[in-house]
């Protein structure tokens, strides 16, 4: 019998065709999450699926759901990386202030209140590391932001910022 031709893609978009080709869908993409204390976690889920999809990217590249360490215990970013099948990792405001440069959305009451101008963006930079590019800029719902980075190449979520439970 005949079989009929099949491609292979390599792509972090939602928009593959996989009715006829091979997607794969490489670890590229960093979720970088703020919220306010105990947001609500539906209410992240939500923010997040939309801006994947309003981006048309695909919840399979993420890698990691990363924030800055004072949210190493936010019980909604733990919900939402359960969720998508990916660790959380974290990072101090000093490596998420190391990024201001390459931030879209700066704010001084971002910096009074966490010691970083940008906790979501300067997460998924942070995680997504030199010569990345943040794809989106913050978004918001009412209590929390998400930004999404893309690396130059796979991003192994264990070996960048800390898990929960870890400080140095």
């Amino acid at each position: 019998t005949a079989t009929a031709p099949c491609n292979v893609q390599v792509t972090d978009r939602a928009d593959a065709n996989t009715e006829t080709d091979l997607v794969l869908r490489p670890p590229v993409l960093a979720l970088g999450i703020g919220c306010e204390r105990n947001t609500d976690p539906e209410e992240l889920r939500v923010l997040v699926l939309k801006t994947l999809r309003d981006a048309n990217l695909s919840p399979n590249a993420v890698a990691c759901v990363v924030s800055i360490d004072l949210k190493s215990n936010e019980p909604a970013v733990h919900a939402l990386a359960d969720e998508l099948g990916r660790p959380a990792r974290f990072f101090a405001a000093a490596a998420l202030e190391a990024e201001s440069p390459r931030l879209q959305t700066p704010s001084d009451i971002v910096f009074r209140e966490t010691g970083c101008h940008g906790v979501c963006e300067g997460a998924a930079l942070a995680a997504a590391g030199p010569g990345s590019q943040l794809i989106v800029a913050k978004t918001k719902s009412a209590r929390a932001t998400c930004a999404i980075a893309r690396a130059t190449g796979d991003i192994d979520a264990h070996t960048i910022g800390q898990p929960q439970g870890i400080l140095n």
